[in-house]
């Protein structure tokens, strides 16, 4: 059986819509802790090897201040829920 395309004047699909988030993490690089510009329920926090770092968060101002618990210097991993969506950013602790 031969494959015919047909040619239409429908939408073509190339990609996943992008999302324009304002979410950033400040300072950084950071040291024990560092703030979210936004109200974030943060999921987990993790290093370049995937381990789990110990956190704790608090919600003040519209921010979220993240405070670390015996982390060491390198790339962090930070997954967080803000209005349904998702994100994913890294902060560099030195």
């Amino acid at each position: 059986p031969m494959i015919r395309p047909i040619f239409g004047q429908g939408e073509i699909t190339t990609s996943l819509p992008s999302q324009e988030t304002s979410v950033s993490i400040f300072p950084n690089p950071a040291s024990e802790s560092f703030s979210i510009n936004q109200i974030a329920e943060v999921i987990g926090i993790h290093n370049i090897n995937g381990q789990v770092v110990d956190f704790s968060y608090t919600h003040q101002d519209n921010q979220t201040r993240v405070r670390l618990k015996n982390v060491s210097a390198g790339l962090l991993i930070i997954k967080m829920k803000i209005d349904n969506s998702l994100i994913i950013k890294k902060v560099m602790i030195r």
